[in-house]
């Protein structure tokens, strides 16, 4: 009974988080609007001067109103100065440069763009929601750890879900 209660807990969770990025307004300056679902890899590894290194990649589909749908990838890395139920409660400091590259399916076009996804505090694991460009360009979560497992423990899958303006 108690882990069923806490399956419960971790998709509201993961309800909350998604829909929070599907509420995200695109602000007047930003350009189209790209939603994607992407699906790969976090690993996470204790940094030698302290902290938490995320090094992230995947790939997936990305949609807008008008121009889409693409292909997308994404490859980074960053740091955190702590790592939630890891090794505390909260992810704090976490800040993720990333390249987002996006093949348009409709005209052949690539565009590759760097983005930050910041987060000044977090969650880890299951879901850990971030800022894009400190949240003028979007939002998003980072799934993984589904069973609570933390590094090196358990699989470094992971599902991206983020908004961003290109």
């Amino acid at each position: 009974m108690a882990r069923s209660k806490g399956i419960g807990r971790a998709v509201a969770l993961i309800v909350l988080t998604m829909a929070l990025v599907a509420m995200v307004a695109a602000p007047a300056s930003a350009g189209p609007r790209v939603r994607c679902v992407m699906n790969g890899n976090v690993v996470i590894t204790e940094g030698p001067g302290g902290g938490w290194d995320w090094t992230v990649g995947g790939t997936g589909p990305c949609l807008d109103f008008l121009n889409g749908p693409f292909d997308g990838i994404i490859t980074g890395s960053g740091h955190s100065a702590t790592l939630g139920l890891c090794d505390g409660l909260v992810v704090t400091d976490l800040k993720i440069k990333v390249s987002l590259t996006l093949a348009n399916l409709r005209n052949g076009v690539t565009t590759v763009t760097s983005e930050t996804w910041r987060a000044p505090i977090s969650t880890f694991p299951i879901a850990t929601p971030f800022f894009v460009r400190g949240g003028e360009n979007g939002v998003g979560t980072i799934l993984t750890r589904l069973l609570l497992n933390c590094p090196p423990g358990g699989a470094s899958v992971a599902t991206f879900v983020f908004e961003t303006s290109t």
